[in-house]
């Protein structure tokens, strides 16, 4: 697997976000519920708190690494590639399509290709839905300037809190464009809210 470059704070602000959706909560239960006393209360709080971070940052791990996975492979599509070679309606099609079929074997509801200018087409599992120029956009810039996988730190597009990552798409050596897919913190609020805590 390649190199990933990830914004420092991402699992800083998703460990924020989960510490309030799962340990307050299990915290004000614990403390009604115990008749401990208070040192060792605070002593079984300490090392649940601890393994819940770390089974977080765990599964956190494994579904960023899912998605850098997924998207690697769409960069790797011979019709991502020939996107933009020679601006042939044929081949902008072709791309769309192979995105499109990428999207019904993937959970990712959209992904994007982009040329070097920072024009963006949005696809989604029905074909194009959109066009954009993402120029100063982080992930794109970074996945460029880095020539790696870059996933993003949080930022907010259409009152949506997203995460993207990046991949260059590479011709040879020469690098052409890049795809990505846009992870809304939704999504991973709702896969972490079936994180089972009974292993921990």
């Amino acid at each position: 697997m390649r190199k990933i470059s990830k914004g420092v704070s991402i699992k800083a602000k998703l460990l924020g976000i989960m510490t309030l959706l799962v340990i307050l909560p299990s915290l004000v239960l614990g403390i009604i519920a115990s008749d401990s006393s208070e040192d060792s209360l605070n002593g079984q709080y300490e090392k649940f708190g601890l393994a819940l971070g770390n089974e977080i940052t765990r599964s956190l791990d494994q579904y960023l690494g899912y998605y850098v996975e997924k998207t690697e492979a769409l960069s790797e599509m011979q019709a991502i590639k020939d996107y933009n070679l020679d601006g042939s309606p044929e081949r902008r099609e072709a791309a769309v399509a192979g995105m499109k079929g990428f999207l019904n074997s993937f959970k990712a509801q959209s992904a994007v290709l982009v040329d070097l200018q920072g024009n963006m087409e949005i696809v989604d599992k029905s074909g194009t839905v959109g066009n954009a120029n993402v120029k100063d956009q982080d992930w794109f810039k970074k996945a460029l300037s880095e020539k790696k996988t870059y996933i993003s730190d949080l930022y907010e597009s259409s009152g949506k809190q997203l995460l993207t990552v990046g991949v260059p798409v590479k011709r040879g050596e020469e690098i052409v464009g890049v795809v990505g897919t846009e992870i809304p913190v939704e999504d991973i609020n709702a896969e972490f809210s079936s994180l089972s805590l009974i292993h921990i």
